[in-house]
């Protein structure tokens, strides 16, 4: 079962009841997020609001999700509600190719491999930024 993804421990309430918070108020959202195998992984929560009139003309809105902590599979990302009402919330989970990547070439430098001996993981870094190039009306996330 390689690859497998888990999303575990949602906060708050993890569907148990609603949080309540006021307008402006920044809302931690909370998730352990976990991959079998060495990849990274990625989050996000993408929220919107569900209550008021005409909210099926709102988009959802997505935000990055950060480690809480180092080593740890914990996430966090702050939601901020504009306006009153029902407001829901997922956390979305993927493999993060370029975390992945990048993880393993400064693991490599840090060891004092030589730039020769590189050429093929310089490559592979810069197969995935192509792909991610062609992707049309995608942006990239700010982390």
């Amino acid at each position: 079962m390689n690859g497998r993804l888990g999303i575990e421990d949602v906060t708050p309430s993890a569907g148990g009841h609603p949080s309540k918070a006021v307008v402006g108020e920044s809302v931690p959202i909370r998730a352990v997020v976990w991959r079998e195998g060495h990849d990274a992984v990625g989050a996000t929560v993408v929220w919107k609001h569900a209550g008021a009139a005409g909210a099926g003309k709102m988009l959802a809105r997505r935000i990055r999700m950060v480690p809480e902590g180092t080593g740890t599979d914990r996430w966090v990302a702050p939601v901020i509600a504009d306006t009153e009402g029902l407001w829901t919330f997922r956390v979305d989970a993927w493999s993060d190719p370029w975390s992945t990547w990048l993880h393993a070439i400064r693991a490599k430098v840090d060891a004092g491999q030589h730039p020769d001996e590189l050429a093929n993981d310089l490559e592979s870094g810069a197969r995935l930024l192509e792909r991610v190039a062609r992707r049309p009306g995608e942006r990239p996330s700010r982390t």
